[in-house]
């Protein structure tokens, strides 16, 4: 995964804005610290690194036929 690539996770889009390398887990506090400092909204696990991500809202809309 990229720096601003855009992921879907369970049906939800979500963009990654930092990605952590690690060895060993960080603990919860530190993942929660962190997902403030970047103001994201989740963060998810794999291939031991920590990938911290907003999620991009779903639009709603209404095609319109002329």
């Amino acid at each position: 995964m990229n720096l601003g690539e855009i992921i879907q996770v369970e049906g939800n889009w979500y963009q990654v804005y930092r990605s952590i390398k690690e060895p060993k887990p960080l603990p919860n506090e530190m993942v929660l610290e962190f997902r403030e400092l970047y103001g994201c909204t989740h963060t998810f696990r794999s291939d031991s690194k920590l990938f911290l991500c907003k999620e991009v809202p779903a639009v709603e809309f209404e095609e319109i036929l002329k």
